[in-house]
C-alpha cells in the first residue's frame, strides 16, 4: 500500500518505532495494548501492563472477524472503509490510485486481523481476575516478544454532529476541566449535600441487607464494610490554580514544537488530539513510581452513573477491602455465591433479543446484572409485610419530602413512580446493527433487559 510512496524507504523502516510513534501521537494501540494501572494483588502500586489490543473494527469486535455467515456485510463494509480511506490518503498527496492493488492490499489486511481474532481470548473468557492476572518481570517479556463503517456497525443513518463528537472528545480527554464547568454552572454546594445524604442511606440500607443475608459469613460481612465512597466531584477542580496545575506540562520537552503542554484556540482538532495524547501517555507513565491515591476519581462529574473500581474503592469476591486480588472468601460461601451467580446467568441466557438471531450472553453480563438488580433492591427494600420501613427512597422522602407528581402520571404514588423512573434511566431504543454490537461486546445486558 506504501510501496512506490517517494516518502517511504524500506531500509529505514521499523516496525517498533512505528508503533511507539503512533502510540505517543495517537494514543493508539498496535498489536499489543500497553497501560499504567495499580497492581491488582497490591493496589498501593502501580505497574506496566500489557493487553490485547482492539481489533480496527473496535474493542469486544473479535466475533465479526470470525463468524462472517452472521457479519459477513459489516466485514464488507469494513473493506470498502479501508480502500476509501487509501484513495482519500492518494487523493491528499496528489498519488495515483491503482484500485486493483489496493483491493489486495486490504484483504490482506483484514485477512491478518482475523488470524488476530483467532488466537484473542473471547470477552466472556476474560471475567476471571486471577486467570487475568499473570506478573511477569521486563525479562521475562524479552523472551516472550522478541521483537463509512461506523454507520454500519451501528444502523446510523448519519454522523453526528460535530459539536457532539468534540464535546464527547473533549469530556473524555479533559474530564477534570470539563468537569468542572458543569459543576461550577449546575452543581452546587446544596445538591451534593443531598447526593451524600442519598449515597448514605444507601449504604445503610445495604448494611441491612447484610445483616440479614443468609449465606455470607460474619467475617465476610465485616470485610465488605470497607469499601470506600468518592462521591460528586474532587474538590481541587473548582480550585482554578490547582486544576491548571494537574494540566500544565508533564516535563519540558513534552511536545518537540512546544516545551510545555498547551491547547492553543488557532490548534486544529488534530493538533489538540495530538497535544492531549502526549500529555496523558507521560502523564501516565510518569505515575508509574508513585502511589496509588485510593480517592481518585475515575469518572468525569458531568457523568451521572456509579462507577466501581476494583483497585481503588471496590470489593468484590475476587478482591478484598482494599481492592487487592485475593481470594479471600471462605469456600462454603464462595460456593453459595457462585450459585447464585448461576440463577442470574442462566436467567439472562435465556432471554432471546427479537430481531437478532441471539440470546443474551449472560456469562458476560452477569456483574452489571447482578449489579443492577442489587441496586433495585438496595434502593427500594421492601420488608415481609410490604412496608418501607428501611427503604432508602423512603428515608429521602422523609428528609426533603414527597417528591411532586408528573403531569399525566399523577394517579401513580412516588413509591410507583420509583420503578418508572429506573424503567427510564435505560428507556431507548437502538439499530438492529447496535443491538447486535451490543449483544456480541458490551457487559451490560440490552437496555430493554436491564432490569427483569
Amino acid at each position: 500500500m506504501i510501496e512506490g510512496h517517494d516518502k517511504f524507504r524500506a531500509e529505514d523502516f521499523d516496525l517498533t518505532s512505528l508503533m511507539i510513534h503512533v502510540k505517543e501521537v495517537r494514543g493508539l494501540d498496535v498489536f499489543v495494548s500497553n497501560y499504567v494501572t495499580p497492581e491488582r494483588k497490591n493496589v498501593s502500586r502501580r505497574l506496566l501492563h500489557f493487553d490485547q489490543a482492539d481489533l480496527g473494527l473496535g474493542a469486544s469486535t473479535r466475533d465479526y472477524y470470525l463468524d462472517r455467515v452472521k457479519h459477513g456485510k459489516k466485514i464488507e463494509a469494513y473493506r470498502q472503509f479501508l480502500i476509501d480511506q487509501v484513495k482519500l490518503i492518494n487523493e491528499y498527496d496528489n498519488r495515483p490510485s491503482n484500485d486493483e492493488k489496493i483491493a489486495k492490499d486490504v484483504g490482506e489486511i483484514i485477512d491478518f486481523e482475523t488470524r488476530i481474532a483467532k488466537i484473542m481470548v473471547a470477552e466472556e473468557d476474560r471475567q476471571d481476575s486471577f486467570k487475568m492476572y499473570n506478573l511477569r518481570h521486563l525479562s521475562d517479556m524479552q523472551k516472550l516478544m522478541p521483537v463509512e463503517l461506523h454507520c454500519l456497525m451501528y444502523g446510523k443513518k448519519q454522523k453526528a454532529p460535530t459539536w457532539e463528537e468534540c464535546t464527547s472528545s473533549t469530556m473524555h480527554r479533559m474530564q477534570y476541566a470539563t468537569g468542572a464547568i458543569y459543576v461550577r454552572k449546575v452543581f452546587d454546594k446544596v445538591p451534593k449535600n443531598e447526593t451524600l445524604d442519598m449515597v448514605n442511606d444507601l449504604i445503610e440500607a445495604f448494611n441491612e441487607m447484610l445483616v440479614e443475608n443468609d449465606w455470607m459469613d460474619k467475617s465476610t460481612k465485616k470485610t465488605v464494610k470497607g469499601m470506600l465512597r468518592n462521591i460528586a466531584y474532587p474538590g481541587f477542580i473548582l480550585d482554578s490554580k490547582k486544576l491548571d496545575n494537574y494540566y500544565k506540562g508533564v516535563s519540558e520537552d513534552i511536545l518537540r514544537a512546544s516545551p510545555k503542554f498547551s491547547v492553543d484556540e488557532t490548534d486544529s482538532y488534530s493538533q489538540m488530539i495530538e497535544k492531549l495524547s502526549r500529555w496523558y501517555i507521560e502523564f501516565d507513565f510518569k505515575r508509574l513510581t508513585k502511589l496509588v491515591d485510593r480517592t481518585e476519581y475515575v469518572f468525569n462529574p458531568a457523568v451521572v452513573d456509579a462507577y466501581y473500581s476494583r483497585y481503588s474503592n471496590s470489593i468484590s469476591r475476587q478482591y478484598d477491602a482494599i481492592g487487592n486480588l485475593r481470594d479471600w472468601w471462605d469456600a462454603g460461601v464462595k460456593k453459595k455465591f457462585v450459585e447464585r451467580a448461576q440463577c442470574i446467568i442462566d436467567q439472562y441466557g435465556k432471554i432471546e433479543v427479537p430481531g437478532t438471531g441471539l440470546k443474551v450472553n449472560g456469562k458476560l453480563t452477569q456483574g452489571e446484572n447482578i449489579a443492577d438488580n442489587g441496586g433495585v433492591k438496595q434502593a427500594l427494600r421492601v420488608s415481609s409485610q410490604s412496608e418501607f420501613r428501611r427503604a432508602a427512597y423512603r428515608k429521602y422522602l422523609k428528609r426533603y419530602g414527597e417528591e411532586k407528581r408528573i403531569e399525566g402520571l399523577e394517579q401513580y404514588n412516588n413509591e410507583q413512580m420509583f420503578f418508572v423512573g429506573y424503567a427510564t434511566i435505560c428507556c431507548g431504543h437502538s439499530t438492529k446493527d447496535a443491538l447486535i454490537n451490543s449483544i456480541l461486546t458490551d457487559t451490560h445486558s440490552p437496555t430493554q433487559y436491564r432490569y427483569v
